[in-house]
């Protein structure tokens, strides 16, 4: 099997795409690439508008994944107009990304209109939990470090999951802190999305 990288390329807005596929696939013109950014942009924009070029044939895919991992890197996904969500290379779409990736992401997408309810949707939700009980939140200490705080948190973060349970192992130890680490991480690049006026692909 050959493999290819390409570039799909839309002229009146300058956005692109950089992807890896098989080449026989690309050359019949079954394959535009994949991604919610570049698909996005094909329902916006007709595919008919969109130049195709072929960047490089390969014989093997890791030589494939090499060149493309070359092709997307971390500073072309600042581009506003790259529709490339991570960057390239075997395995991309599994690693853990850089604060920086993370963040750029975050304001390609600012403004985008996801997600949202139609009026519809809110009002068959509204129905089906009226007359439901809310679950009662109450106050529970932490055995382990005696903090107190709502049941709903504390279970999140304390209890059998506490830092100083004498129970758990460096692993888990290890594990619990890369979590907490990682949600603060998202809070902190959620509260700098929403200070940016970045505007998303819909909106341009």
């Amino acid at each position: 099997m050959q493999h290819c990288t390409y570039r799909v390329y839309h002229p009146l807005t300058g956005y692109y795409y950089i992807g890896k596929g098989d080449l026989r696939r690309w050359v019949k013109g079954n394959y535009w690439g994949s991604g919610r950014r570049i698909n996005d942009a094909y329902k916006k924009y007709p595919q008919e508008q969109w130049v195709r070029e072929l960047l490089g044939s390969f014989s093997t895919s890791d030589e494939a994944y090499l060149a493309e991992s070359q092709l997307v890197t971390s500073e072309t996904l600042q581009d506003p107009r790259c529709l490339n969500l991570v960057p390239g290379g075997r395995g991309n779409n599994s690693r853990k990304h850089t604060v920086e990736e993370r963040l750029a992401k975050s304001l390609r997408q600012k403004g985008k209109a996801r997600g949202r309810r139609t009026p519809e949707t809110a009002l068959r939700i509204s129905l089906a939990k009226k007359g439901k009980k809310p679950k009662p939140r109450f106050t529970i200490v932490c055995p382990h470090c005696a903090k107190s705080g709502d049941s709903a948190v504390m279970q999140r973060w304390h209890m059998d999951k506490c830092l100083e349970n004498p129970h758990l192992d460096a692993f888990a130890i290890n594990t619990l802190v890369e979590k907490r680490k990682q949600t603060a991480q998202r809070i902190s690049l959620a509260k700098i999305g929403r200070s940016n006026g970045h505007t998303g692909l819909r909106n341009q």
